[in-house]
């Protein structure tokens, strides 16, 4: 058998897959393009999601507690610009 025969074959065989594949992720698009759904948020998203103010003045009270960890940040910010 040559190889130009064997590589038909390998494509006779396998190539109504990947047209399967094609049609699946073409009804996905079309499905989400033309009805999108509406994004939700999981109670435990909700319940997550906190004010970046919040975070940010939570973060800098860490930092005040812990000034030798604010001092590891700056020595690795420092070994990061050379």
């Amino acid at each position: 058998m040559s190889v130009g025969t064997a590589t038909g074959i390998v494509a006779d065989v396998y190539s109504h897959i990947i047209d399967d594949d094609r049609r699946i992720n073409a009804q996905r698009f079309e499905d989400t393009f033309y009805n999108p759904k509406e994004p939700t948020i999981s109670e435990s998203e909700a319940a997550d999601s906190q004010p970046i103010a919040q975070v940010n003045a939570e973060l800098v009270a860490q930092l005040i507690a812990n000034p030798g960890f604010l001092t590891a940040v700056q020595k690795a910010m420092n070994e990061m610009k050379s």
